[in-house]
């Protein structure tokens, strides 16, 4: 599990400039290994509904804009796959969620990226105004002032500070058009009553909503057992998740059928491996989160197959390509859903 830490804007852009790899930043990532049809998709899409019913009892904050805890909004799942399109949960996913339903290619997947880099590079510099705007409408003289203004409108134009509230609320307004999935009502009460005076100075009437970050989940289903993805680590998604360090990326989850491309791709980018064998009822969900983690920076070819005996019984000393049909799932996991929470609030200070 990775998750975000609240946003250090200078020195995000001094690692950018020196060429530092960013990590995933990201509160949940897995990655599940297993034979055709053995029901990987279907148990990621029982865990991605888990996290989205946590989601929708998540509280957002507005003091905290750049904090993905607001709702999730999107759903990306790229898979070429029809059998793996008829999934566990699908109609109550989608009842939730604007899910995208994309084909696996790679033109497919840089408009994904163009799309999520384009919406960042726009919202976060509002949100920054937006936040210094909230934290000045919070002051109760402002409020007194624009009171006494209501009485005398014309006065309006003697404050500077006003015109600088017009036309950074003026920039937000335009993105809730452009991306009304990312409106979120004002739960204070001092900003909320200002803003709705402040428009009243011009005869406008404020809708009661500001701008959140979103939540994204995506996920990637190789459904053709091919080793096509062994450079996945070049691929623009990678490339998004590695470099989008506080947006969007929140739940991803991957699908393979290859052991050597999931071990190539995964072995640096995730804190801990978990190899677990046949899932396969809904009961036995917990027992995922109960097995053996090996961490990353101890992570080894050798360590791997070690772990990979112990829970299949394999009787062989190196991988053999035609083992991976012993058992179902390579599973990247961390933190059960029930725990993302409740320990959500000290991991970002």
């Amino acid at each position: 599990v990775f998750f975000n830490k609240q946003m250090q804007i200078s020195e995000n852009k001094v690692q950018m400039l020196k060429g530092t790899k960013i990590p995933i930043c990201s509160y949940q990532c897995s990655a599940f290994f297993g034979m055709k049809s053995s029901g990987k998709t279907s148990l990621i899409n029982k865990i991605t509904h888990e996290f989205i019913q946590q989601a929708s009892k998540t509280h957002y904050e507005l003091d905290k804009p750049l904090i993905n805890n607001g709702p999730i909004t999107h759903y990306f799942y790229l898979s070429p796959s029809i059998i793996s399109d008829n999934t566990l949960h699908k109609q109550e996913i989608n009842n939730q969620l604007n899910r995208i339903d994309i084909e696996l290619n790679d033109e497919n997947i840089d408009k994904i990226c163009e799309t999520i880099y384009t919406m960042r590079s726009e919202i976060v510099p509002i949100l920054d105004l937006q936040n210094e705007m909230r934290q000045a409408m919070k002051n109760k003289q402002l409020t007194a002032l624009f009171e006494a203004l209501q009485k005398d409108r014309m006065q309006v134009y003697r404050f500077p500070q006003i015109q600088t509230f017009i036309k950074t609320m003026q920039q937000i307004e335009t993105y809730k058009l452009k991306y009304p999935e990312l409106c979120v009502k004002e739960t204070d009460t001092t900003v909320l009553n200002n803003l709705k005076m402040l428009y009243s100075l011009f005869s406008s009437v404020f809708d009661g909503k500001l701008l959140r970050i979103q939540k994204i989940i995506l996920n990637f289903d190789d459904s053709t057992c091919s080793t096509k993805f062994v450079n996945f680590q070049n691929s623009p998604i990678l490339k998004l998740i590695t470099q989008a360090r506080h947006l969007y990326i929140w739940s991803m989850n991957i699908v393979m059928h290859s052991l050597s491309a999931t071990f190539s791709i995964f072995k640096d980018q995730f804190n801990v491996v978990v190899l677990h064998k046949g899932i396969s009822k809904e009961s036995q969900l917990e027992s995922i989160f109960e097995t053996t983690n090996l961490e990353t920076s101890k992570f080894k070819k050798e360590d791997f197959i070690k772990l990979y005996r112990t829970h299949t019984g394999a009787l062989i000393d190196s991988y053999d390509e035609r083992e991976k049909y012993r058992y179902n799932y390579l599973l990247i996991f961390k933190d059960p859903v029930q725990m993302l929470y409740l320990n959500l609030d000290k991991r970002i200070k």
